[in-house]
């Protein structure tokens, strides 16, 4: 009974370290901003996001009694969830950016339309330009 209790540590254990970063991902871009600013958000998704690799990795470890000596099979399980991790990060991280490079230019955009109908569109005819 206790080696399936171990098992299924594990492989929660290895279920969160897979997926768990890119669903705190998805949480923290669709329900954060609800609770708490934006911003503070998108500032507390990486240091959660590693605790998160870092805890279910040791879980892992844990339930398969490996405490590092001898061969690195176990070492080699956590490189998919790892790949996992860097790539939600990076996917995560961009699509904040591209946001905020979208924010900016409906911005400038919505600037420049203003600028032209208290113009009248005439700045766009002058010579000087």
């Amino acid at each position: 009974m206790v080696g399936l209790a171990f098992f299924m540590l594990g492989a929660g254990a290895y279920v969160t370290a897979l997926f768990g970063p890119s669903l705190l991902g998805l949480w923290f871009w669709h329900q954060a901003g609800q609770r708490i600013p934006r911003w503070l958000a998108h500032l507390l998704y990486l240091p959660l996001a590693l605790l998160l690799a870092w805890a279910s990795g040791n879980m892992l470890f844990f339930a398969a009694h490996d405490d590092g000596e001898g061969p690195p099979g176990l070492g080699l399980a956590l490189v998919p969830a790892i790949a996992m991790l860097l790539g939600s990060i990076v996917l995560y991280y961009g699509a904040v950016a591209a946001g905020a490079a979208g924010v900016a230019g409906a911005a400038g955009a919505l600037l420049r339309r203003s600028k032209d109908r208290r113009t009248g569109g005439a700045e766009a005819l002058s010579p000087d330009r």
